[in-house]
């Protein structure tokens, strides 16, 4: 390879559209990227995303020999890039049902989309550590707080998306929980010191570095003043990438930044600077998800690098060996003659069927969960009692009233909203509101309702615990942690009062079974 083929190889960019265009064509021809990101503004449909995957590794191929990674954040709940009916379950959903086998299946099945799809890396799972009951910036990204459930579940999503021919990727090293701050906007500061972060953050990488799977390591622009005084993000610090990543714990696998355009990396200020910082601190491959002009930059500068002496070839070659290597593991994957949109068809509709049945098992594990602590009987529902359903899902609400007897009034969730949700609820004073959270828009509605109606209030959260707080001043609130198009049809079974009905039609969310084998390959 010559040299800008080699530091080609070090960089992950974004492109715009949802077609290869000549422009992106022709600048991969140019700078030769070893890794392409797919993001929401990529993918339309599953057809479009697969023959654009495949243009993309044909014209990776014919321009440099190797395939190259093909990328997407497909870690379930909130950030899910290619949509399904439901969404995937979230991190801390898969946590609170606490069952690594169920994990290690959506890793799988998230796997075996990608795979069809025309992916070969997934940028999750996320092995941050982060409380649910703490408001914090991962939220329900995370599987929870405790390091030895984190790793547990945090292996066994990895091993189902490598099973399926998926390199998973943990992140965000050296952990980005517990931060209220986002470093997608600000570069946050965790104000921990070595011997602390190895006892909780690092416990799930150290543990995943050991297991030599083939993976990647996410390292966050998050600073540890504690642990590096410089106090750069662990993006550019060689004590927490290279000192303590590479040598204290003995990792040997790929390390990708996150995107270098972020705030959280612009303690450097050019974009030049920050790729170069990045590979100097031990980085592998450097990520620039969105702007030409920027990309342009970075490569260039790190060629300029090698050239004046200042990056050692050495190191370049280093970070390809290692890129390289994973990428071989690719080569027994034989590129198709061309997509099929008939079997592309089949193969995604009976992955997501099976996705479907295990995100409904781990849903409603999380539901049983959070109605441990209540009474079913005083939480119960006459017939004739209205209710409110607040939400900003019309689908929720659509499902509680088919499943329901009660006469349903709705009402959108949206700004400005407030008025009219409290003049209902005061008008109708027997009726009861089902208050659907789905997010931090919702649940700043729900926390600013008048105190006198919260109590007459079952608040259903799809979100994150820590979005609703004082939960003693509702009727009951329950946390079911992710997103799931049948959650209203659940609730209206737990709630109708079902010492009122013939045995034979007695629902209680906790008899639904969702059990099915998996289809065998």
């Amino acid at each position: 390879m010559s040299l800008e083929q080699k530091v080609g190889q070090l960089f992950i960019f974004g492109y715009a559209g949802s077609t290869m265009s000549r422009t992106f064509s022709n600048k991969f021809r140019s700078y030769k990227p070893g890794g392409i990101i797919a993001f929401k503004r990529n993918i339309k449909t599953p057809e479009q995303i697969a023959s654009l995957n495949f243009d993309l590794q044909k014209l990776s191929i014919d321009t440099t020999g190797l395939p190259a990674f093909i990328m997407v954040d497909q870690e379930g709940g909130t950030v899910t890039r290619i949509k399904s009916r439901p969404a995937p379950p979230s991190a801390l959903a898969m946590g609170e049902a606490d069952n690594p086998e169920l994990t290690q299946k959506v890793g799988l099945l998230t796997g075996k989309i990608l795979d069809t799809l025309g992916f070969n890396m997934n940028l999750a799972p996320v092995v941050d550590l982060s409380d649910p009951f703490i408001n914090n910036f991962i939220g329900n990204r995370a599987f929870g707080p405790d390091p030895q459930a984190v790793k547990v579940m945090g292996e066994n999503f990895a091993r189902g998306l490598q099973a399926s021919g998926i390199i998973p990727t943990l992140k965000h090293f050296p952990g980005h929980g517990g931060i209220v701050q986002d470093s997608h906007h600000t570069m946050p500061k965790k104000l921990i010191g070595l011997e602390e972060l190895e006892k909780s953050d690092l416990v799930p990488f150290a543990h995943l570095a050991n297991t030599k799977l083939p993976s990647a390591i996410m390292v966050a622009h998050v600073a540890f003043p504690n642990i590096d005084p410089s106090g750069l993000p662990a993006t550019y610090s060689k004590v927490l990438v290279e000192q303590t990543l590479r040598g204290k714990m003995g990792y040997e696998g790929l390390i990708i930044t996150d995107d270098i355009e972020m705030t959280g990396a612009e303690k450097i200020q050019s974009v030049g600077e920050r790729a170069i910082a990045a590979i100097e601190a031990g980085c592998d491959m450097i990520m620039v998800a969105w702007q030409p002009r920027h990309q342009k930059a970075a490569v260039s500068a790190v060629v300029d690098a090698v050239k004046a002496g200042r990056l050692p070839m050495a190191r370049i070659d280093q970070s390809v060996r290692r890129i390289v290597a994973l990428k071989m593991g690719l080569s027994d994957k034989k590129l198709p003659d061309r997509i099929n949109p008939k079997q592309l068809k089949i193969e995604m509709n009976r992955y997501l069927s099976d996705l479907k049945l295990v995100t409904n098992e781990i849903s409603v594990a999380n539901m049983e969960k959070s109605l441990r602590g209540y009474s079913f009987y005083e939480n119960s529902i006459d017939s004739l009692v209205p209710l409110v359903v607040m939400s900003a899902d019309y689908q929720f609400y659509t499902s509680i009233k088919k499943s329901i007897p009660n006469p349903v009034e709705f009402v959108a969730l949206k700004r400005g909203q407030k008025n009219r949700l409290e003049s209902l609820l005061n008008k109708k004073p027997q009726s009861l509101g089902i208050f659907y959270v789905t997010g931090v828009g919702t649940a700043r509605i729900l926390k600013n309702l008048d105190p006198e109606i919260k109590n007459r209030i079952f608040v259903i959260n799809s979100y994150h615990p820590a979005v609703v707080e004082n939960t003693r001043h509702y009727r009951a609130v329950i946390n079911i942690n992710t997103r799931n198009y049948s959650t209203g049809q659940w609730i209206a079974n737990y709630l109708i009062e079902n010492d009122r009905l013939p045995a034979e039609q007695k629902k209680k969310v906790r008899k639904i079974s969702y059990k099915k084998p998996l289809a065998a390959d």
